[in-house]
């Protein structure tokens, strides 16, 4: 499903954001066509300690994925957004900070558009089991041990039956808003606004509380619970049953009568026999 969409503009995003976060953004760039909004914010000076920096396009010629993969999303299709955020040093839940990522993402969807989605460990957003988007973190570390991270969110948000097909890296599908909700999509500059909102609370707090206010929400939308899959690390592979994730926010696989953690790794669903 295909419909016009409102193009991104900083105006209207800082417009829809509470007026008591503003002073928190240290700048907010939208771009016509970028090559990686992630890349763009590591190639920039950090934010000062306390300030989100962030970055939208409506296309990106280079799209960063997991694992070296690209992200393709045809020109005003999608959301393509990436937030920066210094820590004065790498947080102890660091690891599972996409997690975390991905229950912002959803809350944020749910606010916006009603549309109730799933998260599959890692990084992936799922609704009515086909891939709606996926995150991104990158980190970079200075010489004086601070961390600057980078959450980097896809989501396709209208975008007609052929090209849902190119974009997808699923055996089920992509699926995009438009779809997801049976209307017309949502503003993508509210949705914007309200992920660069739940994303500033995450951050400010995630240093010092951690993943721990983020694992129970994660583990009501878990999309590999139960399920059986198969986990790749660099050719070491694990097949068993997902068994939820532990409180640093690992996968937890039940295979031949014993649980493994998984650090990393990409993750497959086996179909049901």
């Amino acid at each position: 499903m295909s419909a016009p969409i409102e193009l991104l503009n900083e105006t209207a995003i800082r417009s829809a954001l509470a007026t008591a976060t503003l002073p928190a953004f240290s700048r907010i760039d939208v771009h016509a066509e970028i090559d990686s909004t992630n890349r763009f914010l590591l190639d920039s000076e950090p934010p000062d300690a306390g300030k989100l920096a962030a970055c939208l396009a409506e296309f990106q010629s280079a799209g960063r994925g997991r694992r070296g993969r690209t992200w393709y999303a045809p020109s005003g299709s999608g959301l393509c957004l990436s937030a920066g955020w210094s820590f004065g040093s790498a947080p102890a839940d660091l690891p599972a900070l996409t997690l975390a990522a991905g229950v912002v993402v959803r809350r944020a969807l749910l606010d916006s558009t009603q549309v109730l989605a799933q998260l599959k460990w890692p990084n992936d957003l799922v609704v009515d089991g086909k891939k709606l988007g996926g995150i991104l973190v990158e980190l970079r570390a200075d010489s004086a041990k601070r961390c600057f991270a980078v959450i980097g969110i896809g989501i396709n948000v209208s975008l007609d039956e052929a090209e849902l097909r190119r974009v997808s890296d699923w055996p089920e599908g992509a699926v995009d808003l438009a779809t997801a909700m049976g209307a017309a999509p949502p503003s993508r500059n509210l949705l914007a606004a309200r992920i660069l909102e739940g994303l500033l609370q995450l951050l400010r707090r995630y240093e010092d509380r951690g993943f721990a206010e983020y694992r129970s929400e994660f583990v009501t939308a878990d999309y590999l619970l139960g399920r059986k899959v198969t986990v790749d690390d660099s050719g070491d592979c694990i097949s068993g049953t997902a068994a939820g994730i532990d409180d640093a926010g690992l996968l937890l696989v039940e295979s031949h009568g014993r649980v493994q953690r998984v650090l990393a790794g990409e993750v497959s669903v086996r179909p049901s026999s």
